[in-house]
């Protein structure tokens, strides 16, 4: 996942809790959404490993920096407090076959009602692929 930003920001990370959401993925057999929200307690109770022995670290990017993470490490802002929106922009890859798993997630209205659960997700104009072997 990359992160970008406009105007000087703090990020903090849990280091290794990527580990624990694909430990918990392993033993599911999938893996499990977890809620966006104005703070963390919802992965830290989907995840309580993370409150143990994960050290939380926060840098400070300036604007126009980016941060590039694996999408399962836990991370988080503080609120923003300029005049101005917070914008970021976020580039997420998957794996060529995946199928459509019935979540609406990013797509428009109009993508996801033309999808059922189990279609490919291989279309280079959504999906576009960005390397092959």
């Amino acid at each position: 996942m990359v992160v970008c930003t406009s105007y000087k920001v703090s990020v903090s990370a849990w280091l290794g809790s990527h580990t624990v959401v694909q430990a918990a993925a392993d033993t599911k057999g999938y893996y499990e959404e977890v809620t966006i929200a104005s703070n963390m307690n919802t992965a830290l109770q989907q995840y309580p490993d993370l409150l143990s022995g994960y050290a939380v670290v926060a840098d400070e990017l300036r604007a126009g920096d980016c941060s590039i993470h694996n999408g399962r490490v836990m991370h988080a802002a503080g609120p923003n407090m300029t005049a101005h929106p917070r914008r970021a922009m976020t580039i997420q890859m998957m794996p060529t076959h995946c199928t459509f798993n019935g979540k609406q997630n990013i797509l428009t209205n109009e993508e996801f009602q033309s999808l059922k659960i189990g279609d490919s997700m291989d279309d280079n104009a959504r999906n576009p692929l960005l390397a092959g072997q």
